[in-house]
């Protein structure tokens, strides 16, 4: 039994290769009762160009700690050349798994979904750098009913590989917390898709723009033609973060975007987060102004915070205050209106918010 003061050392077990799989098994050998404190499982194959070792040693895993394991990451590996009893053990042994994270694999549409399918507490869902092994047609099966697909809380997208996957219809209705990390496609108009196809249960949506901008595509969708968000009937927050700032700007593009994006809510919004990253001199007015008209529209009559973030920036604070205050004028007359700097939050007038939490 490990030490009170050292049981935290085995929250979360990371394995790398099969020499550090090795001293794993040894130490669950010498102290089983550690297996009670383990809650993750980090997993990485052939890192580094290092040999595989899953396949071959994940059935040594003991069911006193996979059936605890409530987060659970799987990274690097060839999911489609794993033994059939991986595929089995992994669909089998991890009941408790709420939280899953899959990067770096190919896999294919009909072991992805029997995969994420096979954890009957899974709430939350990251996905990066997936190689689908079936033609895109496949993936995109629109036939596909949506009540049959993955049912998740929370969906955390590091980039665009499960954007053609949620329309193809096999998520299923119920998300209610949504993140686009990195839209790697520099694209909007597949995060409007993506927000059709979640449907009513969405509540809070964070916004991650990509960096560099690619001025066709945006300039082709900057006006969201044929887009709503009528079916997004509960979202009530939003956050949206612009990548690296050039030219002393704010993106004033990425800002016309989130206006226009305003513009089509339709439910409650009670807050908001714009953060920028790379303010170097007093923010641009850029889209501000439109900004701040449209928060006086229905949609937003009950909100309860709009903040502000500059992100590594090397603008003097007071000198984004005055300006951001200036440019949204709305937020500061309801007294909702903070901002942040480098992790210090101010209050503009005085009340008490809680902000936006994001895993």
């Amino acid at each position: 039994m490990a030490p009170r003061s050292r049981r935290h050392l085995f929250q979360c077990i990371t394995i790398k290769r099969f020499s550090m799989f090795q001293r794993f098994k040894k130490l669950l050998e010498h102290s089983p009762g550690i297996s009670v404190y383990i809650q993750a499982m980090v997993l990485h194959d052939g890192v580094g160009g290092a040999p595989c070792w899953i396949t071959d040693c994940i059935y040594a895993i003991p069911t006193s700690v996979t059936s605890r394991i409530q987060s659970l990451s799987l990274e690097g590996l060839y999911w489609e050349g794993l033994y059939p009893e991986a595929h089995e053990f992994f669909a089998t042994q991890f009941p408790a798994v709420e939280n899953f994270s899959l990067a770096g694999t190919v896999v294919s549409i009909s072991h992805f979904n029997g995969l994420v399918n096979s954890f009957p507490r899974l709430s939350s869902l990251a996905v990066r750098d997936i190689g689908w092994n079936w033609e895109e047609s496949e993936l995109e099966d629109t036939q596909r009913p949506h009540h049959d697909g993955l049912h998740i809380d929370f969906l955390l997208l590091l980039d665009d590989t499960l954007f053609s996957w949620i329309i193809g219809g096999h998520l299923a209705p119920g998300v209610r917390r949504l993140e686009i990390k990195q839209n790697d496609r520099h694209d909007v108009t597949v995060i409007c898709g993506v927000l059709q196809y979640i449907g009513p249960s969405l509540e809070e949506l964070h916004i991650h723009f990509a960096d560099p901008l690619d001025e066709i595509s945006f300039h082709k969708s900057i006006y969201l033609r044929g887009f709503t968000l009528a079916q997004n009937t509960h979202l009530h927050s939003l956050r949206f973060s612009l990548k690296e700032v050039r030219n002393n700007m704010d993106q004033p593009d990425y800002l016309f975007w989130a206006n226009r994006f305003l513009l089509k809510v339709r439910s409650q919004i009670r807050s908001i987060q714009f953060t920028i990253a790379g303010v170097d001199h007093r923010p641009n007015r850029s889209y501000w102004p439109s900004i701040n008209a449209a928060l006086r529209m229905e949609a937003f009559k009950s909100l309860e915070e709009v903040s502000v973030v500059t992100d590594e920036s090397l603008v003097n604070p007071q000198e984004a205050e005055e300006a951001y205050t200036s440019y949204l004028s709305v937020a500061k007359e309801r007294g909702v209106l903070r901002f942040e700097h480098t992790n210090r939050l101010k209050l503009v007038q005085s009340g008490v918010a809680v902000p936006i939490q994001w895993p």
